[in-house]
């Protein structure tokens, strides 16, 4: 491989790599989340919590808790029924990566 092919090469994945971290694509269940906390993360009503940038692993604990009654709240709990292990991670990760502007 010459140099030429070489750099191309190396050009054309950095773009692939900068073009998979940027956009990232909305989890399917983020509709049971929007309704009071919005797609980006801003909460509609003052008593519900605002989940931009918040740590996700937090999150998915937060939401293990709710899931198993540890958390007290019959609304997120019913919701959060909806959800298997690899969404509530998604939505944590989602969320997680909003800006709270």
């Amino acid at each position: 491989m010459n140099t030429f092919t070489f750099l191309a090469a190396l050009t054309l994945l950095g773009a692939s790599t900068i073009l998979a971290a940027g956009e990232e694509s909305k989890p399917r269940k983020l509709g049971l989340c929007s309704a009071c906390h919005q797609e980006n993360g801003r909460a509609v009503l003052p008593e519900y919590p605002n989940l931009c940038g918040q740590n996700e692993e937090y999150m998915v604990l937060a939401l293990r808790a709710y899931r198993s009654g540890e958390r007290r709240n019959a609304q997120m709990r019913s919701l959060i029924g909806m959800l298997n292990e690899a969404e509530m991670r998604e939505l944590s990760r989602w969320y997680s990566r909003q800006r709270c502007e």
